[in-house]
């Protein structure tokens, strides 16, 4: 599983297209896969379905869905395996669908068309809720984030996240505690939001990186802590209780910190960047087991590694979904020249997060 002193295994696989986003299968629990989107202006662009062997040592092509335009975002159903959403560019606008894969034709079927979009779409997220019945996603373009009910293929809700003086809009995170509230980043802006009031934002942190935000996500053990990653290479950890100054900043990447995503385990976060790096980070002291059980901290918080395996801009990283083994530990980056990149985490924090 790790080989030589704790060094982990790394599988690469090339998709053959640009690519801008990689999701882990999340409604499969039981396999170690990801889906990946092409970006292909002229050619028929896809969705790879790959899987990943419980040593990561390789990574196999299990299908290659058809996709009718570049997919610029895809977000997958925490509850069933075979749905997701994607975020696509026709040529003359941008657009989002839901669809159903089936594995046995190897096809993809379009379920339901998303509403109008604003420029260009930045982000889909899907209710992090536990309740199965609860379909729905949030999609962010320009401007507005949208509220769309995917039982009654509508939207319910519109926020105008870029109004107010803030800029256009990058990213955003569904807080998974506080279901009525979603964090946006807008220019240099971090902004929350609830949806059951959407005429003000509850907060605004002004000028949080030196540049743009270009993405935000939510802790998923603790509601009050999220991330954050910028142009100015920062990563940067926020309160919610107290959003004025951030608790914890690192600073690793040597370009824009593109994407930051946060394990189960909440101390550990993954950071890529436009320099082609990805860095994993560890913030025990914000954790809830630290907050919980106040378990004493061996070292301070840090970070644990960069992995240089990619060889262009790192536009999209994800955590593994499944729940068998060691897998919780697996993390793929995406570069955009369509390559696709699986690590783990070092053996030793691996063995800390779990008290061996």
């Amino acid at each position: 599983m790790w080989g030589r002193g704790g060094d982990t295994s790394t599988a690469v696989i090339g998709i053959g297209y640009k690519a801008r986003c990689v999701a882990a299968q999340s409604g499969e629990p039981n396999l170690n896969r990801f889906l990946v989107g092409t970006v292909g202006l002229q050619e028929q662009n896809r969705i790879d379905q790959l899987e990943v062997s419980s040593d990561v040592s390789e990574i196999t092509r299990v299908a290659a869905y058809n996709h009718p335009h570049e997919i610029w975002y895809l977000t997958c159903s925490p509850h069933d395996r075979d749905l997701l959403v994607t975020g696509y560019n026709t040529g003359s606008g941008f657009q989002g669908s839901l669809w159903r894969i089936n594995e046995k034709t190897q096809k993809i079927e379009e379920l339901e068309r998303l509403g109008s979009v604003t420029g260009t779409m930045k982000s889909i997220l899907w209710d992090p809720s536990e309740n199965e019945e609860a379909h729905k996603i949030a999609y962010l373009d320009d401007k507005y984030a949208h509220i769309w009910d995917l039982n009654s293929a509508q939207e319910t809700e519109l926020i105008d996240v870029g109004g107010d003086g803030l800029d256009k809009v990058w990213s955003g995170s569904w807080n998974p505690f506080l279901e009525d509230q979603i964090v946006t980043t807008c220019g240099d802006t971090i902004a929350a939001w609830d949806i059951r009031d959407v005429k003000t934002p509850t907060f605004k942190i002004p000028k949080a990186h030196t540049h743009v935000v270009r993405d935000v996500d939510i802790n998923p053990n603790n509601c009050y802590y999220f991330v954050t990653g910028g142009d100015d290479g920062k990563i940067k950890f926020w309160d919610l209780r107290k959003p004025t100054d951030p608790v914890k900043t690192f600073y690793k990447h040597a370009h824009w910190a593109w994407c930051v995503k946060y394990n189960k385990f909440d101390s550990l976060v993954i950071s890529g960047g436009t320099e082609g790096s990805v860095n994993l980070w560890d913030v025990e002291s914000l954790s809830i087991r630290h907050q919980t059980h106040q378990t004493p901290l061996t070292e301070s918080d840090r970070h644990i590694k960069s992995y240089e395996g990619q060889e262009d801009s790192v536009y999209s990283v994800a955590w593994s979904a499944s729940e068998q083994g060691m897998d919780w530990s697996t993390f793929a980056s995406l570069s955009y020249d369509g390559r696709v990149v699986v690590n783990r985490v070092p053996e030793d924090t691996a063995m800390r997060m779990l008290n061996l």
